[in-house]
Parts: structure tokens; C-alpha cells; sequence
């Protein structure tokens, strides 16, 4: 364990810089310098200027060096947009080679590699801003040292590492997110999953401030003031220290800083904190989080047969984080999303509890074993997905764990499965900048709609002695999918080798017919693959193409009641059940229990049923399955428009679970966006129909958050004039529901959306009852979402404009510039050729940093979507035109795919 060097500090500051580590030119005469001429011979080894990183250039980097160490010492300075850090690289070289770090734009003052100083010509033919070449000549078999002394900025982004002030109280808070490629922005290092290292820090940060990294620190020192006329130090720093990790992947490393609130807890001797902000610490409720926690761990070690692997349990709740969580290890981020601003609902806190058990999974799952590329990253989320589920089933109070699964998740993976950009569960990834393209409904869902359909298929019990054996044979390992089946095998009757090629590494979504007439003893089905799709390294598989299914079908009587259940297992084009004896069924679910990853036909025959006695069926899931069948035949053209709709306004009266009813909210949205711009009475005469039956739930619901979730749905979704006054009456009070700060915000973005008088001055009023930042953001929102077309270009002009503004407001203005309105609609028109014309200069722009390839991306929700052939004719002649980051034009393709769904669909 080693002190920072204060003589270091006096040198440092002597130079008149703010720093504890020496700069470049600040470095002793007697410092041994090699002169730039020394790597002239190693030409051939150029840096390859690019901020990505291939699967050639990993697997080359692994056969050259191992075993990497890491001690890292930070300088945090209040009020600074940037800090200092030194680092110290230990790492083995197994062959003379010339290899290089990963070190995203920063500013390298001093650099040495094995006692060899580099003077400033070196470091610069030697670092290109994104890779700092290790020369062959500088290295030698064995042991090697790197001695890096730099400075970095904070990001803008929500990646890498991040400085927030709360706008409140104007305290400072950092903290970091590194996955996939973003370790290389807070220090250099080897930046790939299979390079696992052992990680120690120090850091200097103000005396109020929390320091919270993957281990627990040891010790903590407060520090003399520092009296330098240089220094902005007016109280006591703090100087933090923290032992080597275990070995872990550089996208795990986590560090946060700063004055958070912090609760404590245990669970059997191990240390559990939860950190927020101390404006939000009111709002959080520790105990849910903790209760949550230990049932999770308690479950985890049960089913997995291997305690939890790290010696501390940290969850840090980080504002203006990017998704809904990461795994870091030990120290777990989370989005302030998760803090209600009122009365939680029980969706709310079930989508809590979901989010901290996925995270929980991934400490065995993805922290403990990782992958060895980003190929197998699916295996991380699909399986930490299908395990979240599956704890909320089994070890809380929250009912329907699956039918949330399938709303929430298993309709978006039906969706993107057929979209044009569409890929196998586990994919090759070439290189980094096609990881991004992976964090999508296919990886997560839909592979955890196959791990769930491998459980069912192997047996629960067998499956899990598979999962028990890998986690015991390969901890603190790489892995690929490959060692994942070998595990499974052992237990498995069957050939699952075959079943990963068909489920896993070939794409698409296949569709099952069923043919049944009441009292016979036989049903029949059509499986029907969906082989365009299919995969270049399906191509090569000589097994059958068909994936083996395994369902069950439910038969129900006149009233409902379920007077049979069948299970079956499908793997060729025609199948027949032969039952033993005559089921006499007014209406037939196939895959009642959702344990397959199948689209279902509708059976015609059924519709009257369905419209008439859909609500009869008791499990709110078997429901839900029957909606998703609905919805995706009218999205196939199997069902008109106004069929879906007639079903639909029958059967929303006589609807009472919440669940179906916000599933129902998001059809609402797809019916509308169906109907063409230029039919705005059958529009509004449509959404009036639906307001009316939301508003009856509003009033007849007894539970005040199932109200709640009912208003949520109305202030985002309603358009007539009576609904817009109603949601101005709930702002003063008129409504029979709780005033809650989020709801008030979304009901001022309504009345914003359609001009409602006064609104200007509403919001201003709210702004000063709520200064906080996600009224900030809210009240953006808000504003951007007013009609007129000058204030859209007024709010274009400020996030097109270089400034301080972060990446998550504007990413909050360009989601509610042009909300889904009749009137909205003329105005997003006159933007058309702008969008064009903009998007193609930012998307030119020679730098492309990540933090513009986010914006880039939020920037296509301004696409035309008016369902017309001039639309699909321009965004089709835009994609092919222009040389686009894949998940730019992703979404681009997945836009026009929709424009032109839309058109077909009657």
C-alpha cells in the first residue's frame, strides 16, 4: 500500500499546475530520455488512427500480453471540467511484438515503459489520440511496466466518465460507464473483455465527497490544507485507497465521487450501501432496495450453488446515466428513473425490483464468467434477463412476473425479429462500433425467450445443474457460447449443439398455424421458418433448418373455463397431435404458458370469441398472449384496421387488469400512428372513443396507483378538447388523484402539445416549484413540445449549437419536439428537407465521437412518418447514399420499414 509522493505535490505545484504528479516538462534534467528515432524501425506497425477496435486486432493484442495489473491514482478538483491521474501498467509479454493501449483523447504528460522516459516527439509519434503504440524495441519477454502520467475531460456524454451538478444544491457528482469500449476514456489500458486484470486505486477528492469503487477502501486520509496561491482547495481534501481487485474486464472498472447520501445494511456478513444524491435521498426507499437485495442473493446462491463472489454489495442511483443499469462489479449504476416522485405503483416498484435482480445476475453471469468477445455479449443479457423474471416469480409478491415478460419484452423482440436489420440471438461482431447494435429486444429478449425455451426443453432441474457446473469450472474466466452448451450437455438427453444453431445463430422469427375444429380428437399445425433471415453461419449448418418448439395448447369451454391442456413438440414443417379423446373447445391458446419464442397465427374461426368473451379467460397472461396474436396479425395484414379496433373497443370496457390495460395504452399509440395523416376526423372520432373508456377506469378504479398508471396513459395519449381541459382540471386539483410532481409535468407537455392558453406561464410557475434536475429536463419537454413552428426551430437551434448543454437534455428536447398530433404533424412536415439536409452534416462530421453518433442517433426520431411513398422514397434513397455508423442507420431502416408497414395496413 503506497502513499502519493509529496514531493511530487511541491514539484508539481512549483510549475504552477494543480497536481500531484509531475508534468512533462516539469521532469528533472537527469531523466533518462529515448530520442524519437528509436521506434523508426518499426514502421510496419503503424496505429491504426480509427476509435474502434476489431476482433483481428483483440485476438492479436491477446497472444502478445497477459495478465494485466493496473494502480491508478486520481485527482478530483471541485468546479474543474477535467482531472489528472497517473497510472502504473504491469503486464506479461508472451512474444516480442509491438502491441498498444487503448487512451481515448487525452492529454499525455509524461510516459515511460520499463524506466525509459519519453521525451514529448516520442509520445507524440507514438500516441495518435485514440491508441498508444507500444514499440517492439521498448518491450521484452516477461514482465513489463508502463508509467503514464495524464489528464483527461469529463464527458458530455453519459459514457465514460461523467461530472454532474445538481442544479439544486450545486454539488458534484462523477461517476463512470464503460461499457462496451469506454474504459479507454478514463485511463489507457488493454480496453478488451478477455484481458482480465487486477484493478487498485487511489484518489484525491474534496473532504464531503464518497468514494466508491469495486473494492472496499482500506483506508482514508484526510490531507493537510494546501496553502499554493495556485490552489482552489479551501477544506480538506481526502485521500482514498482501495486494494486490487479481483481480475475483471477494464468495462467493469466503476468509479464514483462525491458527496452522496449513503444507507447501510448486510446480508450474511456481506457489506450492502445504496447511494443516491442527497437532493434525492427523501424519495428513495432503502428498505425496498434492501429487502429486494437480500431475498436476491439468498435465491442467486441457491440456484447457482456458488456464494456471491465479491466481498462488497454497493448500488449507486447516478443522475443522467444513459440505461436503465450496469453491472459494474460490486458497485451497480442505476438510472434516477427508478426514484418515484410520488407513491410508487406496483409496476414502478416491480420494474425496480426487475432491473436490480437483472443487475444482480450479471455478478455471476457476466462478471464472475465473462465473455471472451463481444460475439457472446447476448449470453450476459439474455440470461441476467430471463433470470430477473424468474426471481420476481419466485421470491416476491409482485403478480404476473411474465406477463410483463411478454408485454415488456417478448412484443418488442417479435417486432425487431422481422425488421430488415434483424440478426441472430448471437452474431459475429467485427469490431466495437457493432456492439452497439447488439443492445437491442433481440439480445435481451429474445435471448432470454431461448434460454427460458432451453430450460423447458431440457427440464428445469437439468438445466440448472448445467448452469451450477459452469459457473464452478470457468469463475474469474473467459468464456465462449460453445463452453456455455458443453455445460448444459452433460445434463441433456439431447443434441443441444443442433438446438444453438437453430435458436441461437440463425435468425428470425418462425410462425405457427393451427388447424382445429371443435370435439375432434386431432389439431394440427404448420410450422413455417423464416429462412430469409437465416444466418451466414446457419448457412453452413447440414442439421434441420426448423427449430424444435415445445408448447402447450390450452382448450377453453363457451365461458371460459379451461377444460384441457395439451403439450406438444414441434421440429418439422406439418405436426399432429392426436388427443386421447375429443376436446369440444370453443376457443384454443397454443403456447399458453409463453415458454416458446413463436409467433402464433390467428385462427379466424375465433374472432367472435375474442371480441365477445376474451375477458373470460382468468389468467391475465393467457390475455396478454391473445392481444400479442391480435396485434401482430394486423401488423401481418391478416387483420383489418377496423377488425382490430372493434375487438379492441369491446373488449377495453370490460378490462380490469392493469398490466393488459398498459399493454392496451401501447396499442392505443400504434392504431393512431396506422390511421393516415390526411384522415384527421376518423382520427379523432377514434381517440375520442378510447379517452372515454380510459377516463370510466379512471373513475371506477379503487386502487389510487392503478389510477395513477390509467391518468399516465390519458396525459400521454388523449387529444380531444374535453380531455385536454380535464388534464388542466387535474392540475388544480379537480381530479380524484394524488398530485404527484412526474404527473404534473407530463399534464403541462399535454396541455403544451396543443397550445392550451396560458400554458407558457404554467410551466414557468412549475419550473420554480420544481428546480430540480428532472424538472429541468421536464420542463424542456415540456416547452419543445409547444406547436408553433418557430419555437421548434428555436429548440433545434440550441441542440444543433456547440454548448455546455449535456447529451441528456438534448436528448430529451429532439423525443418531444414533434409529439404525435394532427397539428404536430403539418409542423414536423416543414422540417422534412431539414431533417435530410442536417442529419447528412452531422453524420459527415470527419470527428464522429461517440457522444455525436448518440446525438446522431437521437436526431432520426425527426424523421418524416407520414405513411406515404414520398417518405419511404426519400429515406430509402437516404440510407443507400450515404456511408452511416450501424446504429445509425439501423434505426434509419427500421423507420422506413415502419412507413411502409404503415401504408400497408387498412
Amino acid at each position: 500500500m503506497r502513499e502519493i509522493l509529496s514531493r511530487k505535490m511541491i514539484m508539481a505545484m512549483s510549475c504552477g499546475v494543480l497536481s500531484i504528479f509531475v508534468l512533462s516538462r516539469c521532469v528533472h534534467k537527469s531523466s533518462v530520455h529515448i530520442q524519437a528515432n528509436a521506434s523508426n524501425s518499426l514502421s510496419k506497425n503503424q496505429l491504426n488512427p480509427s476509435m474502434n477496435l476489431t476482433r483481428g486486432e483483440a485476438i492479436e493484442r491477446a497472444s502478445v500480453v497477459e495478465k494485466p495489473e493496473y494502480d491508478l491514482e486520481f485527482i478530483f478538483k471541485k468546479k474543474s471540467n477535467q482531472f489528472q491521474a497517473k497510472i502504473k501498467i504491469q503486464f506479461e509479454v508472451k512474444k516480442i511484438a509491438a502491441s498498444f493501449l487503448d487512451a481515448n483523447q487525452i492529454k499525455l504528460d509524461s510516459l515511460q515503459i520499463n524506466s525509459q522516459k519519453w521525451n514529448e516527439a516520442l509520445i507524440a509519434q507514438n500516441y495518435n489520440g485514440q491508441r498508444i503504440l507500444l514499440p517492439q524495441a521498448f518491450l521484452k519477454l516477461g514482465k513489463n511496466e508502463v508509467i503514464i502520467e495524464y489528464q483527461q475531460n469529463f464527458s458530455k456524454n453519459g459514457r465514460g466518465i461523467y461530472k454532474f451538478t445538481d442544479p439544486l444544491d450545486n454539488k458534484e457528482y462523477i461517476w463512470t460507464k464503460l461499457e462496451p469500449f469506454e474504459a479507454n476514456q478514463v485511463f489507457p489500458c488493454f480496453d478488451q473483455p478477455d484481458l482480465k486484470a487486477h484493478i487498485a486505486v487511489q484518489v484525491i477528492a474534496d473532504g464531503d465527497s464518497q468514494v466508491v469503487f469495486t473494492t472496499k477502501e482500506t483506508k482514508v486520509t484526510t490531507l493537510k490544507l494546501a496553502t499554493s496561491e495556485h490552489s482552489t482547495v479551501n477544506s480538506p481534501e481526502k485521500l482514498w485507497i482501495f486494494p486490487k481487485s479481483a481480475a475483471m474486464s477494464t468495462y467493469l472498472f466503476s468509479l464514483h465521487v462525491g458527496p452522496y447520501h449513503f444507507w447501510k445494511d448486510k446480508y450474511q456478513g456481506i457489506p450492502l450501501r445504496l447511494f443516491v444524491r442527497d437532493s434525492l435521498k427523501s424519495k428513495v426507499d432503502s428498505h425496498f432496495w434492501f429487502q429486494i437485495t437480500k431475498k436476491g442473493f439468498a435465491f442467486f446462491e441457491k440456484e447457482f450453488a456458488f456464494p456471491y463472489p465479491f466481498k462488497k454489495y454497493d448500488q449507486l442511483i447516478v443522475p443522467d446515466f444513459s440505461t436503465g443499469g450496469m453491472e459494474n462489479i460490486a458497485a451497480v449504476n442505476y438510472n434516477e428513473s427508478y426514484v418515484p416522485q410520488g407513491i410508487p405503483t406496483e409496476e414502478d416498484q416491480e420494474k425496480l425490483a426487475n432491473v436490480m435482480l437483472h443487475e444482480m445476475a450479471h455478478m455471476w453471469f457476466g462478471d464472475l464468467v465473462t465473455m471472451k468477445w463481444w460475439d457472446d455479449l447476448w449470453l450476459n443479457e439474455s440470461f441476467a434477463t430471463y433470470m430477473a423474471y424468474f426471481a420476481i416469480e419466485k421470491i416476491t409478491d409482485f403478480k404476473g412476473s411474465y406477463q410483463s415478460f411478454h408485454y415488456r419484452g417478448k412484443t418488442n423482440a417479435y417486432t425487431e425479429d422481422q425488421y430488415p436489420t434483424t440478426h441472430p440471438v448471437s452474431t459475429e461482431v467485427p469490431d466495437l462500433q457493432s456492439t452497439y447494435n447488439q443492445f437491442d429486444a433481440i439480445t435481451y429478449s429474445k435471448g432470454a425467450a431461448a434460454m427460458r425455451q432451453l430450460a423447458y426443453y431440457m427440464g428445469e432441474d437439468d438445466f440448472r445443474s448445467g448452469i451450477r457446473a459452469y459457473f464452478k469450472k470457468y469463475q474469474y474466466q473467459n468464456t465462449e457460447f460453445s463452453d456455455f452448451i458443453s455445460s448444459l450437455e452433460v445434463y441433456s438427453k439431447k443434441n443441444l449443439k443442433a438446438w444453438s444453431e437453430q435458436w441461437i445463430k440463425m435468425a428470425g422469427l418462425d410462425t405457427l398455424k393451427a388447424n382445429y375444429k371443435s370435439c375432434e380428437s386431432k389439431i394440427s399445425f404448420q410450422l413455417i421458418s423464416d429462412k430469409k433471415w437465416i444466418s451466414t453461419e446457419s448457412q453452413n449448418f447440414r442439421g434441420e433448418l426448423l427449430r424444435p418448439h415445445q408448447f402447450s395448447i390450452n382448450f377453453y369451454d363457451s365461458k371460459g373455463k379451461l377444460i384441457a391442456t395439451e403439450t406438444t413438440l414441434i421440429s418439422s414443417e406439418n405436426h399432429e397431435i392426436i388427443m386421447k379423446k375429443p376436446v369440444c373447445a370453443d376457443f384454443i391458446l397454443v403456447n399458453a404458458n409463453d415458454k416458446d419464442y413463436i409467433k402464433v397465427s390467428l385462427i379466424r374461426e375465433q374472432l367472435i370469441f375474442v371480441k365477445e368473451k376474451l375477458n373470460l379467460l382468468s389468467s391475465p397472461l393467457e390475455r396478454t398472449l391473445v392481444w400479442n396474436q391480435l396485434y401482430f396479425s394486423l401488423r401481418d395484414n391478416d387483420l383489418k384496421l377496423d377488425e382490430f379496433l372493434e375487438i379492441f373497443l369491446a373488449q377495453l370496457p370490460k378490462e380490469k387488469n392493469i398490466k393488459i390495460l398498459q399493454q392496451l395504452s401501447g396499442f392505443w399509440s400504434k392504431i393512431i400512428a396506422f390511421i393516415p395523416s390526411n384522415e384527421v376526423e376518423k382520427r379523432r372520432s377514434i381517440s375520442e372513443r378510447i379517452e372515454a373508456i380510459y377516463w370510466e377506469h379512471l373513475y371506477t378504479e379503487k386502487l389510487e396507483n392503478h389510477r395513477q398508471v390509467v391518468f399516465e396513459t390519458l396525459v400521454t395519449k388523449a387529444e380531444s378538447v374535453k380531455s385536454i381541459e380535464r388534464i388542466n382540471d387535474y392540475l388544480n386539483g379537480k381530479i380524484p388523484l394524488k398530485q404527484n410532481q412526474e404527473l404534473r409535468w407530463l399534464s403541462l407537455r399535454r396541455l403544451a402539445t396543443f397550445d392550451f392558453p396560458g400554458v407558457s406561464e404554467k410551466i414557468e410557475l412549475e419550473k420554480k416549484q420544481d428546480p430540480s434536475e428532472m424538472g429541468v429536463k421536464l420542463a424542456m419537454a415540456a416547452l419543445a413540445s409547444r406547436p408553433q413552428k418557430e419555437n421548434k426551430q428555436r429548440w433545434l437551434d440550441e441542440v444543433l449549437t456547440p454548448s455546455q448543454l449535456s447529451l441528456a437534455r438534448k436528448q430529451v428536447v429532439l423525443s418531444h419536439l414533434f409529439p404525435n398530433s394532427p397539428e404536430q404533424n403539418q409542423v414536423r412536415e416543414s422540417f422534412r428537407e431539414f431533417f435530410f439536409v442536417t442529419l447528412k452534416k452531422l453524420n459527415n462530421n470527419p470527428d464522429r465521437k461517440t457522444n455525436e453518433v448518440a446525438f446522431n442517433k437521437s436526431f432520426t426520431q425527426l424523421a418524416p412518418n407520414d405513411c406515404s411513398e414520398k417518405t419511404h422514397q426519400q429515406l430509402s434513397h437516404f440510407i443507400e447514399q450515404n456511408e452511416w455508423h450501424p446504429s445509425i442507420k439501423k434505426n434509419l431502416i427500421i423507420l422506413d420499414y415502419e412507413n411502409e408497414l404503415c401504408r400497408k395496413i387498412k
